[in-house]
């Protein structure tokens, strides 16, 4: 183990564990209710210690307790501009200035803002045979934007293995499956009807990577990660840090099958230390509420158009359900989105037809869903235009530049990853 990652564990006290809060930790090797997991302790330190959050280039508001992370950013943005020149400020610019405007400008469904739980089996299954599957091939190069500072892409090069890609084995019903596998779970954690707007991976990491401090652009809102696979030789732990509703970084460790759900457009996350292993694979489920809650969908279908909904307008423009008019983020959304937010469209283009009763004692049916998923596997879909823009194609929009938001939020309705 490491001197620094030691100074980090004495310091900040279980600061990669979970709380051992009566038999919580029982729990979460089975437990795939969100209500059940208590969230990990609390780390000794707020924003801008581990990396720059609310203030310009500086991580320095606890001293040495990381470490010197104020150098360590520097090179960082150093490496950046020796490629990029200004355009690594411009994206550490945004990325700052998202940070300080957009969690108060939408709303929070949740008392932590996050929970860790472990993945449901057959979503879990389906994305590690999928992995097992193109381990060993070349994964497609994440194109990201020049200049842009979410990953130190310049350094260390992100791969992805993309779940609707036929040539991979997957496709638009398999990428299907998975999103609406997780939506129920992300619903009643929140307690809305959500619509699926992003699904993205698998990503690979490679060592060497960290993924800076951010908090998911619009319309990516309730979400999820799964981690589908990890160097089991790493050098050390890569938590997930997160901020909590007191500004607290709180990290979480994750293992193969381990599934964090997260208020992604509120609660600020991120890798910011350097991951010492050779790979670190995730996959990216991502919604946004529709504007009801579970309760309302069987009680008013047209919700949308009913005289309930509190809709709310920017001047002319109306406003995601999901955003606090007269907010920073309100005034952006009604200049960049002039057509309003609209009940209709989804994420993908057709609609998967699963019609099996969910049993879980029945092996039968077991049997019947790994048939079913290998048919998926063997259909191959019409391969979608790869000749988009970087922004469109193979970046991840969460963390897309601000650039890229127009095209991306219109594009939304028929992306597959």
């Amino acid at each position: 183990m490491s001197s620094l990652f030691s100074r980090r564990l004495l310091s900040l006290s279980l600061l990669t564990v979970l709380a051992p809060v009566g038999n919580a930790e029982e729990l979460h090797a089975t437990n795939t209710d969100p209500e059940l997991q208590q969230p990990p302790p609390a780390a000794s330190y707020g924003v801008d210690c581990s990396f720059p959050i609310h203030s310009d280039y500086e991580a320095n508001s606890c001293g040495d307790l990381l470490g010197d992370r104020q150098k360590f950013y520097e090179d960082l943005i150093a490496g950046c501009r020796a490629k990029y020149a200004y355009r690594c400020d411009q994206t550490e610019e945004d990325r700052i200035l998202q940070l300080r405007h957009q969690p108060q400008s939408l709303l929070n469904y949740t008392t932590h803002g996050f929970a860790k739980i472990r993945a449901p089996e057959r979503l879990f299954r389906i994305l590690k045979n999928h992995w097992e599957r193109n381990k060993d091939k070349q994964g497609y190069e994440e194109k990201w934007p020049k200049g842009h500072t979410y990953v130190n892409h310049w350094e260390h090069k992100t791969t992805y293995y993309n779940l609707g890609e036929p040539e991979l084995g997957g496709g638009l019903d398999l990428a299907e499956l998975v999103s609406d596998l997780a939506q129920p779970i992300i619903e009643e954690w929140t307690g809305q009807e959500l619509r699926p707007t992003s699904l993205y991976g698998i990503r690979v990491y490679h060592k060497g990577s960290i993924l800076a401090p951010h908090v998911d652009r619009n319309p990516l809102i309730s979400s999820a990660i799964v981690n589908v696979a990890s160097d089991p030789d790493m050098e050390e732990d890569w938590p997930l840090e997160v901020y909590d509703r007191d500004g607290k970084a709180v990290n979480i460790s994750m293992s193969p099958g381990d599934m964090v759900l997260y208020e992604s457009g509120t609660v600020i996350h991120g890798r910011p230390f350097p991951l010492k292993g050779k790979y670190y694979a995730n996959t990216f489920i991502h919604f946004e509420p529709t504007g009801r809650t579970l309760e309302d969908v069987d009680e008013e279908d047209n919700y949308y158009d009913s005289p309930e909904n509190p809709a709310a307008y920017e001047g002319d423009v109306r406003l995601p359900p999901y955003m606090i008019a007269g907010s920073e983020a309100a005034t952006r959304y009604s200049i960049s989105n002039h057509w309003g937010w609209e009940l209709d469209g989804s994420q993908f283009e057709e609609e998967f037809d699963d019609s099996e009763e969910d049993d879980e004692d029945s092996e039968d049916e077991d049997e019947d869903e790994s048939m079913e998923e290998e048919s998926m596997i063997e259909r191959k879909e019409a391969a979608h235009d790869s000749s988009s823009p970087s922004c469109l194609s193979n970046t991840d929009p969460a963390l897309a530049p601000a650039e890229c938001q127009s095209e991306l939020e219109s594009s939304m309705k028929t992306a597959t990853a």
